[in-house]
């Protein structure tokens, strides 16, 4: 039995199914991530254009809401937020890509939340729309490690620090395990900590430190998400940066 759903989304992910038909992976304000299958999306003139279900843009849906063990059926997509720049744009492409990586590996399905969905929408705005998007990725981890539930703490310390990975706590001494940011990369963290996304293009930072930073906070949320896999799509986003 299914039930007619109309919905905003964002579009995490998308592959190509048999011969003409996509699955996607949609994070829905109504349902959280949800897959869906949409069939002859890929002919040559389908009902509705492949170029909806780019990742990072934001949807207005109308599917059927199935049992969860089942991939849904969209009924009607329309693009609610296009984005200008990040699809045409190779450092935008592929943070915006990485972003969806994170997404998919450490979020729970059909699991719905109101504030993570306007989390996601509003980085891959941002994303699309700021001038230097260099250490947008950063302050996206930061912030999807706090939504989580499992933040940095003591954040305004004072001095000298080491920020533990497995503990999430600045420390004034360097713990004893390698899973450890030392003090230079620790306060550029405390500095992305304290600044709101309009203000990143403030800190200037080194291509070296930016990719330390990164691989810390990555470490760090597979760590304490327990997301065994990497995020591939990081490892072309260190090169191109």
């Amino acid at each position: 039995m299914s039930r007619i759903v109309q919905s905003s989304g964002v579009v995490i992910r998308r592959m190509n199914y048999g011969e003409s038909s996509m699955i996607v992976d949609i994070y829905t304000e109504t349902h959280g991530l949800s897959g869906f299958i949409i069939s002859g999306v890929r002919k040559s003139k389908p009902k509705i254009s492949p170029v909806v279900f780019t990742p990072g843009y934001q949807l207005s849906l109308v599917f059927y809401e199935r049992d969860p063990h089942q991939l849904w059926r969209i009924k009607e997509a329309s693009i609610e937020q296009q984005l200008e720049r990040t699809p045409f744009d190779i450092i935008r492409g592929n943070t915006a890509l990485c972003m969806c990586e994170v997404i998919k590996k450490i979020v729970h399905p059909y699991d719905p939340n109101s504030s993570l969905y306007y989390l996601l929408t509003t980085y891959f705005l941002a994303l699309d729309q700021i001038e230097k998007s260099g250490n947008l990725f950063m302050h996206f981890l930061v912030q999807m490690s706090i939504q989580m539930g499992f933040g940095p703490k003591e954040p305004e310390l004072k001095g000298m620090v080491f920020f533990d990975l497995k503990s999430g706590h600045f420390l004034k001494e360097e713990p004893s395990h390698p899973l450890v940011l030392g003090p230079e990369i620790s306060a550029l963290l405390q500095r992305i900590l304290q600044i709101d996304i309009d203000e990143l293009s403030s800190i200037s930072m080194e291509r070296s430190h930016r990719q330390q930073l990164t691989d810390g906070l990555i470490d760090y949320i597979r760590y304490h998400s327990h997301a065994n896999q990497e995020i591939k799509s990081y490892d072309l986003l260190k090169k191109i940066w």
